[in-house]
């Protein structure tokens, strides 16, 4: 119901040029089976800049999907939104680790770097061509019927989340290592009175 109503409260904006233009200029419509870079690493960027600015990644995707379904940004560009919405996410785990003992600081850390490496290995994905779509959304358009936007966004989002963690598993040990080097446990001197 909520998404309805924002959905239909965004309908407006298409009638605002200035809005519009943010859209347009980060267009990801893939090019001969290819998404064009800059498009795709402007969207992201504009995911990662609304979930700084609201603080909420779930949010942020909420409001992907509401103009989704809208007909004002197509799957290409809601995707790459919400991959910067992923990565906007972890803004907050890094705030709140400020204060924090050195693992509290390792363990935001370790969220940053899974969430930046996840979308950097399935960014890769969508420079892989089958039948003229990105082999990511081919898998996207297969999990639900043709047209349903708001139903692909939210697949996409899910099928990231699935994929990067099954890409990243192996590499939990290496995560940790780098995690430690970045914000090392440092030995207290022990005080005696």
């Amino acid at each position: 119901f909520g998404m309805q109503i924002m959905s239909n409260d965004l309908k407006s904006l298409s009638d605002n040029p200035s809005f519009m233009a943010v859209f347009q200029t980060f267009q990801c419509m893939p090019e001969n089976g290819h998404i064009p870079f800059f498009s795709l690493i402007g969207a992201i960027g504009i995911g990662l800049v609304a979930t700084l600015i609201i603080q909420s990644s779930s949010a942020c995707s909420g409001i992907v999907v509401a103009l989704g379904a809208s007909g004002l940004i197509d799957i290409y560009t809601a995707t790459a939104i919400v991959f910067g919405s992923n990565i906007g996410s972890t803004v907050t785990a890094q705030i709140a680790a400020i204060p924090a003992n050195r693992v509290a600081k390792q363990a935001a850390m370790a969220h940053t770097l899974f969430n930046v490496v996840g979308v950097c290995a399935v960014v890769a994905s969508l420079y892989i061509p089958v039948s003229g779509d990105p082999i990511f959304f081919k898998i996207v358009k297969m999990s639900c019927k043709a047209g349903d936007v708001p139903r692909e966004i939210a697949n996409a989002h899910t099928i990231f989340n699935v994929c990067a963690t099954l890409i990243l598993i192996p590499f939990i040990p290496l995560l940790a290592r780098i995690c430690e080097k970045i914000v090392p446990v440092r030995e207290e001197k022990v005080k005696y009175q």
